[in-house]
């Protein structure tokens, strides 16, 4: 689950752009190896977090092979997220004009994506199969006339910002 999100020029570091979002986070965190640097992870350490990335070739593995399996699991459902975000989203193509357009845009498609992971997990079906739970809907749609299309807009347009909980979302994305 996203904690937080930052924006910045495509041509700051991203490490740097980093401490923004870490300074919310407490415990382990999974990084690529962009974030190898050994006054990064000393940041980290100082402020309460136990960084985890793969190691390049030249580096000599000491952690144990159960915890690296482990760790390539969840690294997996990382990018399985962030493919969901870019794929079903959009996420790489949002268009904005300025940092706040752009950090509501990315915001909302993050917020319809929790959702859609939450609806899942209250139906008791796989967390991460949005496309399952897009059929669902508009199998419920077809019986009202929607089409899978507008089923997918459903849940996009329903997680607008004018809705105050989740749980009112869920319930006008189901009954839509």
């Amino acid at each position: 689950m996203a904690v937080g999100i930052t924006v910045t020029a495509a041509n700051i570091d991203e490490r740097e752009a980093a401490y923004d979002v870490l300074r919310a986070i407490e415990g382990l965190v999974l990084g690529d190896k962009g974030y190898i640097r050994p006054q990064f992870k000393a940041d980290c350490e100082a402020l309460g977090i136990d960084l985890q990335t793969p190691l390049r070739q030249n580096m000599k593995e000491r952690r144990p092979r159960w915890w690296l399996k482990l760790l390539q699991r969840v690294r997996k459902r990382i990018e399985t997220v962030i493919g969901q975000l870019e794929q079903r989203f959009g996420l790489a193509k949002t268009r904005a004009r300025d940092a706040w357009h752009l950090t509501n845009q990315v915001t909302r498609k993050l917020l319809a994506h929790t959702i859609g992971v939450w609806l899942n997990l209250r139906q008791g079906r796989k967390p991460l199969d949005l496309d399952g739970l897009l059929r669902a809907i508009a199998l419920c749609g077809s019986q009202t006339g929607l089409a899978e299309e507008q089923a997918q807009a459903v849940i996009i347009v329903e997680c607008s910002p004018e809705f105050a909980t989740a749980d009112a979302v869920a319930r006008r994305a189901v009954v839509a």
